[in-house]
């Protein structure tokens, strides 16, 4: 993929791939952790970016590209957000608070590359599903910040519930 409809979606699929991964990753670490209603908001997470996937290789077949990424295109994360990641995937501190947080930053950052996207696209076509994707990363935000308070609140409520009373 030469082109730079075939590169904008090339890192599209990449971002979205990512997310699927990752979403599938925090699941299993709640269901391992005994947090089940977590684990599920995930899944719910997980077939959202799915569907976009599906997306994207509807959009890149609508650009005539190929949206499946090539072994030599990899997706790199900023090291600040890529160490967010990898920092609570293996962290015994790991809550359905701080996940949800990591969550939260990454569908913003995903939704900055599609605003970004929108605003320089010349192809109607490319601008359209840029802007549709990017309102979606940010309904998924915004999701993600109410689990997020919910998840605040339940630990908060935990913390307190386990200190002595004076």
């Amino acid at each position: 993929m030469g082109s730079r409809a075939g590169r904008t979606v090339e890192i599209a699929r990449a971002i979205e791939d990512e997310a699927v991964r990752r979403y599938a990753l925090l699941a299993r670490l709640m269901d391992q952790r005994g947090e089940p209603a977590t684990a599920a908001a995930f899944r719910v997470m997980l077939e959202e970016e799915r569907s976009h996937v599906a997306a994207v290789d509807r959009w890149a077949a609508s650009v005539g590209e190929t949206a499946s990424t090539p072994r030599e295109f990899e997706w790199r994360l900023p090291a600040d957000l890529s160490s967010s990641w990898d920092d609570i995937a293996g962290s015994a501190l790991l809550t359905p608070y701080r996940a949800f947080a990591v969550a939260v930053e990454n569908e913003e950052r995903a939704f900055s590359f599609y605003a970004y996207l929108a605003a320089r696209a010349e192809n109607a076509q490319i601008r359209a599903e840029a802007e549709k994707l990017g309102g979606e990363e940010l309904r998924h935000a915004a999701l993600l910040r109410r689990w997020r308070r919910q998840a605040y609140h339940r630990e908060r409520g935990s913390a307190r519930a386990g200190r002595p009373q004076p």
